[in-house]
């Protein structure tokens, strides 16, 4: 197993409630067990001033810990050994695959899956 970084993406527009929540929990239980992790957002959803209080709390545990929200780019996807994502939970049809080392971002964001 690669000893890369786990990705957790954030790729929803806007907050996702108790779904990011739980996210930020997940990530803060990796991070807690020794996983090096990054959290990545594709908007700057998880350092907006709605965020619940719990949200907050947890951003800031993590932030403790170097763990702090950043924009995606490819780069973020190149050394993973895996990625967690939480996307739109309102996007219609087919949602695309994206896949490769260097996913188009836009892609990333609207995908229903992620491999490479």
């Amino acid at each position: 197993m690669s000893a890369g970084p786990i990705v957790v993406l954030y790729a929803a527009p806007v907050w996702r409630g108790e779904d990011a929540l739980e996210m930020l929990r997940v990530a803060a239980a990796l991070v807690a067990c020794g996983h090096p992790l990054r959290l990545a957002e594709t908007s700057p959803v998880l350092s907006g001033d709605d965020l619940p209080d719990e949200a907050e709390r947890i951003l800031d545990q993590l932030a403790e810990f170097g763990v702090v929200p950043e924009p995606f780019t490819p780069e973020t996807l190149a050394a993973a050994r895996s990625v967690l994502r939480l996307g739109a939970a309102d996007r219609s049809g087919r949602p695309p695959l994206a896949s490769g080392p260097d996913p188009d971002p836009r892609v990333v964001h609207e995908a229903g899956q992620f491999t490479r």
